[in-house]
């Protein structure tokens, strides 16, 4: 019998329910078992990348920012928006999922091994590449060594990777408490067409929602005849986290060899929203921030509603 403790609680109070209602057992254990069966594969699914439609079709992605952090403020008096590295996040996971090449069929293995060493010494003679080749294999199916030789190989991708971290809504009050100093902070709402068009002038983007699991994915290097992408590959491996952080419902959208910062113009903020808790000195700061260089934006304020946990907005300008 299906022990309804070993089940997430969504599904265990599901569960019960059902059985108290008057379901057949054994047709309440079936269903639940292929969804926990369900579930534990999914965390083996290549995550799929977000096409340019349906990031534009999000209207407005936010950013949560501290009013205490002079270089928040920076993004909106200089007009500059910074694209940090992995390396910078406070995930230690974050980013640093492995391409499992112990994986690989034999074939496939060969012929990246014998791929990697011709690139690397261009002049190896045939009995060197099988030698090395040998070595190599042996080191892949070592886990210490594996890993420590997938993590030398993502190195360099890694270093040329920038990500802009951003929310799908502006009443998350965790995102509020965590990233806004407290709500004490504000937040910045970007427009999403003209956040796309400026990715793509700083040379292309991959945008994704960050999806959240409780193990890793399997991340196979791609095969030539799989339906499996390069592309596909380093979405996973850049938009998957543990399951802890689902409540940030983030969006990231990365960059390969992109600034560190770059300009945009004011059209590309439309909402600028004040914490439930700001200073009233920094409420002052914001709106002669955005009457002098964002007239067009919306500006909200937000407070705590009296009848549920939730905040309202009130649009102040």
């Amino acid at each position: 019998m299906l022990n309804s403790k070993q089940l997430p609680k969504y599904l265990r109070y599901a569960y019960e329910d059902a059985l108290a209602g008057g379901v057949d057992a054994q047709i309440v254990e079936a269903i639940f078992e292929t969804a926990i069966l369900h579930r534990s594969e999914r965390d083996s699914w290549p995550h799929k990348r977000m096409t340019e439609d349906k990031l534009a079709a999000l209207g407005t992605l936010y950013k949560y920012r501290d009013a205490t952090n002079v270089r928040h403020w920076q993004i909106l008096e200089n007009q500059e928006l910074w694209f940090p590295r992995p390396s910078t996040f406070n995930d230690p996971f974050d980013s640093r999922l492995l391409i499992r090449f112990d994986l690989m069929n034999p074939e496939r293995m060969d012929a990246f091994l014998r791929a990697e060493i011709v690139r690397n010494e261009p002049g190896a003679g045939e009995h060197l590449i099988v030698a090395k080749m040998q070595d190599l294999k042996a080191a892949l199916l070592n886990p210490v060594q594996h890993d420590q030789a997938a993590r030398r190989w993502m190195a360099p991708l890694l270093d040329r990777t920038k990500i802009l971290c951003l929310g799908r809504r502006k009443d998350n009050i965790l995102m509020w408490s965590h990233y806004a100093q407290n709500h004490e902070g504000f937040a910045i709402g970007f427009d999403t067409v003209r956040l796309k068009n400026l990715c793509f002038e700083l040379g292309g983007y991959l945008a994704g929602y960050v999806a959240y699991r409780d193990n890793y994915p399997i991340l196979e290097f791609p095969e030539k005849d799989s339906k499996l992408t390069k592309k596909d590959v380093l979405t996973t491996l850049l938009n998957v986290k543990s399951r802890i952080w689902a409540y940030e419902k983030e969006v990231r959208i990365t960059l390969f060899d992109a600034p560190d910062k770059s300009g945009f113009a004011a059209d590309l903020i439309s909402e600028l929203v004040m914490g439930c808790n700001m200073t009233p000195s920094c409420e002052e700061k914001l709106l002669k921030i955005a009457d002098t260089q964002y007239p067009d934006a919306r500006v909200y304020k937000a407070s705590m509603s009296r009848d549920a946990f939730s905040l309202e907005f009130n649009q102040v300008r």
